[in-house]
């Protein structure tokens, strides 16, 4: 495996979350776990948590290799 990982978590309703996600994804972040109903706001609501991680060698790769600092 080696090399270290980055994970963070979302937790955004609707159409945000489909839009954070994507672009998480496209930076190389992968889904390591769904958390159901994990969250609660302050309506009372409950929300799913995702979390994901990433590569951090290989995330620094694909910016050198893309000229980005």
């Amino acid at each position: 495996m080696g090399g270290q990982h980055i994970a963070g978590w979302l937790n955004f309703g609707g159409f945000l979350a489909c839009s954070a996600r994507a672009l998480f994804e496209e930076l190389g972040f992968r889904n390591e776990a769904l958390l159901k109903d994990h969250m609660k706001d302050s309506a009372g609501e409950y929300h799913d948590l995702l979390v994901m991680a990433v590569n951090v060698d290989e995330f620094l790769a694909s910016k050198q290799a893309l000229g980005v600092q």
